[in-house]
């Protein structure tokens, strides 16, 4: 029973500091796989995420996966683009992702830290889906992404956005059409290197 407990208060105590973003605190929750629940919960997002890419983006070769975890949302980006490259910061979410997505490429880091390697590669989308809410400057999150894609598509759990409108905001962003399911909302947004392309 005590040990019941304080399992159930160690878990408890994760994740009170799950949106911390240290590698730490992931490796944590992902002792157990799937702690999100992202395999069950969240087809609709990964559907009608890469339905907004479809509409929204030329014909894509490369993504760049900002936070992939065990790669639930990897193989429904390996469906529309040739060469996935996925980054985060849990060495064991990125194991279960190797197993899951084999074709996919895997680094364990952060974005910003792999900067000097992924600014040459200059992928055709980079995603920040459900990443921006980790950690505490997502300003410096978008501007790295920006720096190594020719777009960045963000998605963003409805209530957890309030702050994306100001840091999308000018001439090469978009805002998209909210991806739904059932009562939840995510917010999408999409920046374009090229502010000719923008959406109308």
């Amino acid at each position: 029973m005590l040990k019941r407990i304080s399992q159930g208060l160690d878990r408890w105590s994760v994740r009170r500091r799950q949106f911390d973003g240290t590698a730490e605190t992931l490796d944590s929750l992902y002792t157990k796989p799937d702690p999100w629940k992202l395999g069950s919960r969240e087809q609709a997002r990964f559907e009608g995420t890469n339905a907004l890419i479809a509409q929204f983006c030329p014909p894509l070769a490369s993504i760049l996966e900002v936070g992939c975890g065990e790669g639930y949302q990897t193989r429904y980006f390996r469906g529309i683009a040739d060469q996935v490259t996925g980054i985060d910061i849990s060495a064991t979410a990125l194991a279960r992702a190797r197993v899951a997505v084999p074709k996919a490429v895997f680094l364990e880091g952060t974005l910003p830290s792999f900067l000097p390697l992924l600014r040459h590669r200059n992928y055709d989308l980079v995603t920040l889906c459900e990443v921006l809410i980790y950690g505490n400057d997502p300003a410096t999150l978008i501007a790295a992404a920006q720096s190594c894609g020719a777009a960045v598509i963000i998605t963003s759990y409805e209530p957890q956005s309030h702050s994306l409108s100001q840091l999308c905001s000018g001439s090469d962003w978009s805002e998209l059409p909210e991806i739904s399911s059932g009562r939840k909302r995510w917010k999408a947004y999409l920046w374009r290197s090229n502010a000719s392309t923008k959406l109308t």
